[in-house]
């Protein structure tokens, strides 16, 4: 089910604020989460919180017809096209998810693998790296909250790495109940 508050912001300049969207793999009615969306909310101007339960979300079948069949188009018809519109609207995400075994839920990975049509097949040569090139000119940074058993370090690098590949900014990895200090990252932007 998707959530939206759809609230223009403006910031004191009269210019527009960053447009913030929060996906959660967690249950709605997850106390430690709707605490964290509670404490961002009051920190940043949350545009939408998009709450995956219930939404049927696939695992990306490498078939890279979003690169060269259906250009930016995944071919999985699931609800997972109405998440990805919202990523392209938007210019921060901030993952909720539980992690087990040091890692993302299965719920999370799914999620991320299908960010594969916000590149081109075609690479680049950047800062030392090869890496697929942007199919959009803005691309959203993110940061990642998770609770349970998970291992920030990898984590984090697993998040700098996903940026990285899709030309954007990672904030860092915290667990749920470290949310002010994802929002003190993007204040130091």
């Amino acid at each position: 089910m998707v959530v939206s508050s759809m609230r223009k912001s403006i910031g004191a300049n009269g210019g527009s604020v960053l447009k913030y969207i929060i996906i959660n793999t967690l249950l709605e009615n997850n106390i430690e989460s709707r605490g964290a969306i509670s404490d961002l909310s009051r920190s940043i101007a949350i545009s939408d919180v998009i709450y995956t339960e219930g939404m049927k979300i696939h695992g990306c079948i490498g078939c890279n017809g979003c690169w060269m069949k259906t250009p930016g188009v995944c071919r999985i018809k699931d609800d997972y096209e109405q998440i990805l519109i919202k990523i392209l609207q938007s210019d921060r995400i901030i993952f909720i998810t539980e992690a087990k075994f040091g890692f993302v839920s299965w719920k999370m990975k799914n999620l991320i693998d299908r960010l594969l049509p916000i590149g081109v097949i075609y690479s680049e040569f950047k800062n030392g790296r090869t890496r697929h090139c942007a199919r959009y000119k803005k691309c959203a940074d993110m940061g990642l909250l998770f609770t349970g058993d998970g291992d920030a370090v990898y984590l984090s690098a697993w998040m700098k790495q996903i940026s990285l590949n899709l030309c954007a900014k990672s904030f860092g990895v915290f667990e749920i109940s470290d949310g002010k200090e994802l929002c003190d990252a993007f204040s130091h932007d």
